[in-house]
């Protein structure tokens, strides 16, 4: 683990993959939802839908035993009038965040000078 000005990097999570969320769902109510169930390092829910139109999101946990307790308590639970998949992510973890950073500009007059 490798700290950084009060967050930090996750060398070790485990993301639960979450399906067939409401339009109304927020990253902030997913996150709060699946606290209950130990630290959630990030929660990401993308702009775009899965093939059936669907609206999916990620919830990493530091533990594989918190993800295994947020799968078994709430696959096929109801969440804002939606039916939700959740399972294990089948892909690695990142060991960084999901939120993207401000790409860097570089100024025309640095590039000439």
């Amino acid at each position: 683990m490798e700290s950084r000005r009060g967050s930090f990097v996750q060398s070790r999570c485990y993301t639960v993959f979450v399906g067939n969320l409401s339009p109304k769902v927020h990253w902030r109510f997913l996150k709060k939802l699946f606290q209950r169930f130990g630290r959630v390092l990030d929660v990401f829910i993308p702009r775009k839908s899965d093939v059936s139109g669907s609206n999916f999101g990620f919830v990493r946990f530091p533990s594989l035993q918190e993800a295994e307790n947020a799968v078994f308590i709430f696959d096929e639970a109801w969440v804002v009038d939606h039916r939700i998949q959740v399972n294990i992510a089948k892909f690695r973890c990142r060991s960084s965040y999901w939120r993207k950073k401000q790409p860097k500009v570089v100024s025309r007059s640095a590039i000439f000078h």
